[in-house]
C-alpha cells in the first residue's frame, strides 16, 4: 500500500467484533469461496476455493470457518467472516485462538473487495476498511 493518499479512497463498512487479536490487521484480501452441494454438512476440502492461496499477512475473506481450514488460517494477518453469526460460532473461536483480529456480520464485503485489494480489519470498531486506487 502507497503513503500517498491522494490516489487512494477508502470505504468503510460496518461489522462486528469476533476477536480482538492484535486489533488492526492490514493487508490483500484473500476470498475463500465455498461451492457445496449439499447445505447440511460441513463442505469437504474440494469444495473450498482459495485455501491453498493463503499467504502469510493475507486477510481471509470467508462466509464461515470449517474444521479442515484452520491449518491454512495460522498464517493469516486476520478474518473477515462475512455471513451472520455469533461471537461463539467456529469463526470467531478460531480467530481468538489464532489471536488475530477478525469482524462477522458484514454481508455487503464479498460484493465490494476483489481478490488482493488492501484491506484493514479493525477488530476493536468492528471495521473493514477497504483501500480502491
Amino acid at each position: 500500500m502507497t503513503k500517498d493518499n491522494t490516489s487512494l479512497q477508502t470505504h468503510t463498512h460496518q461489522a462486528k467484533t469476533a476477536s480482538p487479536g492484535t486489533t488492526t490487521a492490514t493487508g490483500p484480501a484473500q476470498i475463500i469461496e465455498i461451492n457445496r452441494a449439499n447445505k447440511g454438512r460441513y463442505p469437504t476440502y474440494s469444495e473450498i476455493c482459495g485455501l491453498d492461496e493463503i499467504s502469510p499477512g493475507d486477510i481471509v475473506v470467508t462466509p464461515d470457518v470449517y474444521p479442515h481450514m484452520v491449518e491454512h488460517l495460522q498464517s493469516c494477518a486476520g478474518l473477515i467472516i462475512y455471513s451472520e453469526q455469533e461471537v461463539t460460532g467456529r469463526g470467531p473461536i478460531v480467530a481468538r485462538e489464532l489471536e488475530v483480529p477478525a469482524v462477522i456480520d458484514c454481508p455487503e464485503i464479498i460484493s465490494k473487495v476483489q481478490h488482493s485489494e488492501q484491506v484493514t480489519v479493525d477488530a476493536k470498531e468492528g471495521l473493514v476498511i477497504q483501500y480502491q486506487t
